[in-house]
């Protein structure tokens, strides 16, 4: 009965933690798109604002394709990076427990 428990937890486990990851991933990607987004807006409504000197030397569209190709690489990247730093103390909390029960 006990090994049937831990073959179904292996089995389990496993599709579980990857199906919760596969989630956290398209959450942060979603989230970053949200922010990519807002961005570029907020970049864009100011440039529309800046005053003729300012706009001779680049156009409006040449700043959103900068903000566009540049930051949303490195926005997509940092957002990506954020998720593991928040799990990792839950994860080490779990493993101590577990190592500390053997």
């Amino acid at each position: 009965n006990k090994q049937i428990g831990l073959a179904l937890g292996m089995v389990l486990l496993p599709l579980v933690g990857s199906y919760s990851q596969a989630q956290v991933m398209y959450i942060s990607r979603r989230g970053s798109m949200h922010l990519f987004t807002a961005f570029t807006q907020a970049i864009f409504n100011k440039s529309l604002r800046l005053n003729s000197a300012s706009r001779n030397l680049s156009s409006s569209g040449q700043l959103v394709n900068l903000i566009a190709t540049d930051a949303g690489t490195a926005l997509e990247r940092s957002i990506l990076l954020i998720y593991p730093l928040f799990l990792a103390p839950i994860l080490l909390v779990i493993l101590l427990y577990l190592v500390y029960q053997e």
